[in-house]
């Protein structure tokens, strides 16, 4: 599988997508398209996962608020 950083990508599908929309690898890698080392993309994120991703801190919060609230 080939490994493109963001800027990278955008050219290749001529879009303009930010980083949030994706989730970047942890450490540097080669990028194919520039040669350069940069975080390259793992996963493109869809809509709902986005949604689970921006939101997840706080449905642990209120399950674990009202865990707490039986005692």
């Amino acid at each position: 599988m080939a490994d493109f950083c963001v800027d990278c990508w955008n050219k290749l599908n001529d879009t303009n997508c930010p980083p949030s929309k994706f989730i970047l690898s942890r450490n540097l890698e080669l990028c194919e398209g520039c040669g350069e080392y940069k975080r390259v993309i793992d996963i493109e994120l869809d809509d709902e996962l986005k949604f689970f991703k921006r939101n997840f801190s706080t449905i642990v919060f209120w399950r674990i608020k009202r865990l707490f609230r039986r005692f």
